[in-house]
């Protein structure tokens, strides 16, 4: 049954990526962080959206008549991805593409794993995120109108450690660890370890996360391979 879905999620994604080869206009870049690509981005107006990409080590990004209209990349002690598409340009399958490269460009690095954040409410990146067998360790309930996945993507056997050391966190009592030391060290562990501005993330509240605490399972959830367009 793995082995369907993956070869179907090939299928998918080969169509998708033909689609935007087919797209003349559009342009497919790499390049490691500098501060004319950091500018390009903030002109774009896509930072501005994300922050965090312009702390990336790296972005690819697509430009479309000079203007970029979707980057990501991967920055922090903990390889946070991040990832934007102007509202313009959704359900292109610019998301899946870039994503995509992202994952090869990691293991060319020899990134161990990936780690990031997301609204599970936002079905977008919840499908880009299944659709990679990127998955959620446990999820963050900050205040009752911002809720947060932790997502997580291991590529060796470091990565397959440390991702068992941080389903330590997917209990109350790791919840409580963890929402506490955000509340006390918020500034210096978004910034350095995560990349994220403080700004992104609300001073959680301690009693109202153990309160709404749910355990994230082992149960894979299915893609939805019709909403893949990304």
């Amino acid at each position: 049954m793995i082995n369907q879905d993956l070869e179907y999620n090939k299928k998918i994604l080969y169509k998708i990526l033909c689609n935007i080869h087919n797209s003349s206009k559009m342009k497919i870049k790499m390049e490691d962080r500098n501060k004319e690509l950091i500018e390009k981005l903030r002109s774009s107006g896509i930072s501005t959206k994300m922050k965090s990409l312009e702390d990336c080590d790296f972005l690819i990004y697509v430009e479309h008549n000079k203007k970029i209209i979707g980057a990501g990349g991967v920055g922090g002690l903990f390889h946070v991805s991040s990832l934007q598409i102007d509202p313009e340009y959704v359900n292109r399958g610019l998301g899946v593409k870039l994503f995509s490269l992202i994952v090869n460009e990691v293991k060319k690095r020899n990134y161990s794993f990936l780690a990031g954040s997301r609204n599970p409410e936002n079905t977008n990146a919840v499908n880009i995120h299944d659709f990679f067998g990127y998955m959620p360790i446990v999820q963050v309930h900050y205040r009752n109108d911002f809720v947060r996945d932790v997502v997580f993507m291991e590529f060796n056997n470091k990565g397959k450690i440390i991702k068992e050391i941080l389903k330590i966190f997917n209990s109350k009592f790791g919840v409580f660890s963890l929402v506490l030391t955000i509340k006390i060290f918020r500034k210096i562990l978004f910034k350095t370890l995560l990349t994220y501005t403080p700004e992104e993330f609300p001073s959680p509240d301690l009693i109202y996360a153990i309160r709404n605490f749910e355990k994230i399972g082992n149960v894979i959830t299915e893609p939805n391979h019709e909403q893949m367009k990304t």
